[in-house]
């Protein structure tokens, strides 16, 4: 009984270590690279202050129909190139995942002519109470994100650069 038990806790340690260490391989091994940002919505009665983010590359032209006719949600890759600033641009949309370029994975939010919106579930950025708003003016100009984004093309957001 006593032996089960243990055996029973060492399995969902092992099952826990692995989650928070899969999640956390993004920031160890991913690549940085800068996204343009802008900033909306500062706050949620629910959540706190927070703000919601788009970036340069949450809409795209989809100008080779890779998406036509796909569902709402589909997963997407989008294909990265950096500057010389490193700061990353969409160069093209796909559904089969590129190899041996940077991309990035998303979901196609929704489609509207050739235009797609991308959501890569790094939209929201929690900050401190009461400075969501001040925030977001400061932001309003435009900012940087700086992002890691591992080779299986899922992202986490670091920081936002002012």
């Amino acid at each position: 009984m006593k032996k089960t038990v243990l055996i029973i806790i060492g399995i969902w340690f092992f099952i826990t270590a692995f989650f928070v260490l899969a999640n956390e391989c993004v920031f160890l091994f991913g690549k940085e690279v800068l996204l343009k940002t802008t900033p909306f919505d500062p706050r949620d009665i629910l959540r706190g202050d927070y703000i919601n983010l788009k970036f340069e590359i949450s809409e795209i032209k989809d100008k080779n129909h890779n998406l036509r006719g796909r569902y709402i949600k589909a997963p997407v890759y989008v294909i990265l190139e950096t500057d010389e600033n490193n700061i990353a641009h969409a160069s093209d949309i796909t559904l089969i995942k590129p190899k041996n370029v940077l991309f990035i994975k998303g979901r196609q939010s929704y489609r509207y002519g050739e235009n797609v919106e991308i959501k890569y579930g790094i939209e929201s950025y929690f900050i401190k109470q009461k400075t969501g708003g001040k925030l977001e003016k400061e932001l309003s100009k435009g900012a940087l994100s700086r992002v890691k984004i591992d080779i299986f093309g899922n992202a986490k957001l670091v920081e936002i650069i002012k």
